[in-house]
């Protein structure tokens, strides 16, 4: 099976350093941004199976980040989950509805993570554990 590949988007070095960490060692590739232009830059240069995005961040947010995708690419949005930690899911619940991205509250156990963005990947719960192992 290929190596699925991940773009994490993070502002926060302790929590971008967690996630690719967490990532790699279930068997991913792991790309990094700090921003969302960075991640657009990324994006624009190469594919990605999955998207990982704080929703708060300088330069260009999680939110943002997500019309830029969908303007650019019609079925992006259904790759990319959102982190927040900013109080609650509900603060952006009517954006989170209209697109149609999937959102999670911080602090997101790891192997919740894994199983959310498996499930997008389309790996089944089998292969990721064989892929720990082995």
């Amino acid at each position: 099976m290929p190596v699925k590949r991940i773009l994490a988007v993070e502002n926060n070095e302790l929590v971008l350093s967690f996630l690719e960490a967490g990532l790699l060692t279930a068997g991913y590739y792991v790309d990094t941004a700090t921003n969302g232009r960075e991640a657009l830059e990324k994006i624009d240069r190469g594919a990605y199976d999955v998207i990982i995005s704080d929703v708060r961040m300088p330069e260009l947010d999680g939110l943002a980040l997500c019309r830029a995708l969908g303007e650019r690419q019609s079925d992006a949005l259904r790759r990319v989950v959102l982190l927040t930690g900013s109080g609650s899911i509900s603060d952006h619940e009517a954006f989170l509805n209209e697109v149609g991205v999937l959102a999670l509250a911080k602090p997101v156990g790891l192997e919740h993570l894994r199983s959310v963005v498996g499930h997008m990947a389309g790996i089944s719960q089998e292969d990721a554990a064989a892929s720990e192992c082995g």
